[in-house]
């Protein structure tokens, strides 16, 4: 695979993880909409369906916990400058 592809998947790869990671259901889904899946949020972030109405009140985490939590969970912060 070509190496712009293999940085894609890479991305990808981060990004569901740092969303398993962080995400929680939106309340407000929950709320009004029991039967349907609820939005997964990261803290700060808008929920789709409820928007501009429902933020996730969690605050960004600080670059030392996120770093923290994803090394925790098999994530490195400088895993591209280690290959």
């Amino acid at each position: 695979m070509s190496e712009m592809g293999e940085m894609y998947r890479d991305l990808k790869d981060w990004q569901k993880a740092r969303r398993r990671i962080w995400g929680e259901p939106c309340a407000k889904c929950r709320e009004e909409q029991p039967r349907r899946q609820p939005t997964i949020l990261e803290p700060g972030r808008f929920c789709k369906v409820h928007r501009p109405w429902h933020r996730d009140p969690r605050p960004h985490p600080t670059e030392e916990e996120f770093a923290e939590r994803m090394a925790a969970n098999g994530w490195n912060a400088h895993k591209s400058e280690e290959s």
